[in-house]
């Protein structure tokens, strides 16, 4: 084999494997540290807002030349707990999230809110990506329809939560309690380990992620299988707390991450697939003079 065909074949593989892993953390300190709590207009209730503000600076650290400090203020005049909590006020509002007139986000005003504070601040700039493990509810969303992005009626997976971190996106987590607390609850993912089944995230009650971090396994609802976590309690470490995954919302810069990584990869294939047309072996510099429109 010449070394133009080991070069086409690992661009090949390169290509058309799928890149798989199974563990990934995100610094916590790329991420906000707001507590609902300082959402003072309805602290009990705001783990949405805060959640997603979480998320917002790890958005401006991840990809400052896409969000820069469109999304929560950076200005050193005040410290930055200041501008993310002026955010979480913000989205806790009507038009966005609405949290403190509904006593709590839904999965509708959370995804809404969070999109409609996004575009107003950095238009055309965001990938949104989400799953529901119920249909989209009208009633919820106020008449709003369900974006063309969300998949309702679909539980959040093992996969999908593993890809969307290992390309560098932002995540948020809907919980649900099962034990220990009642009620559910917004976090921002920062770890997931699908291969020793483990996962942190930040969470609003304190502004940090989980000290021993949380444990997951799969529990069976009809045809369904849904992520159940189990982690202690950080406002009671004696407290053991149990939940479901039932919603998860993604978003990306354009292009996403992933899609960005696979084009690169693609580089190669392209190339040969150009010089192979020819019936002769190209120079880089053989082939921009033969291709002059490339």
């Amino acid at each position: 084999m010449n070394l133009k065909q080991l070069f086409r074949n690992a661009a090949l593989l390169a290509l058309l494997t799928p890149i798989v892993a199974v563990a990934t953390t995100i610094d916590p300190a790329k991420y906000g540290q707001l507590k609902q709590s300082d959402i003072v207009n309805c602290p009990n209730e705001a783990c949405g807002p805060a959640a997603a503000v979480n998320s917002f600076v790890f958005l401006q650290n991840m990809y400052p030349s896409v969000y820069g400090a469109k999304l929560v203020g950076l200005d050193p005049s005040n410290p930055p707990l200041h501008w993310q909590t002026l955010a979480g006020d913000i989205l806790a509002m009507d038009p966005y999230m609405g949290t403190c007139c509904n006593a709590g986000t839904s999965i509708e005003k959370f995804i809404l809110g969070k999109q409609k504070y996004i575009e107003d601040a950095a238009a055309g700039s965001t990938i949104y990506m989400a799953q529901m493990d119920r249909d989209w509810d009208l009633t919820k969303s106020g008449g709003a329809a369900k974006p063309g992005y969300v998949e309702d009626n679909t539980v959040p997976s093992v996969a999908w939560l593993q890809r969307e971190i290992d390309d560098g996106e932002d995540v948020e987590l809907l919980i649900t309690y099962t034990d220990g607390r009642v009620g559910s609850h917004w976090v921002t993912l920062n770890e997931f380990t699908s291969s020793e089944m483990t996962l942190n995230f930040i969470d609003p009650l304190t502004g940090m992620p989980l000290k021993e971090g949380a444990v997951y396994d799969l529990i069976s609802q009809g045809f369904r299988k849904y992520i159940h976590i189990s982690y202690f309690d950080p406002l009671n470490p004696n407290n053991q707390v149990d939940a479901v995954i039932t919603g998860a919302v993604s978003e990306s810069p354009v292009p996403e991450p992933g899609t960005a990584a696979l084009f690169l990869l693609a580089i190669p294939v392209l190339y040969w697939m150009r010089t192979s047309r020819s019936g002769k072996t190209l120079s880089l510099k053989e082939a921009d003079r033969t291709h002059p429109d490339s």
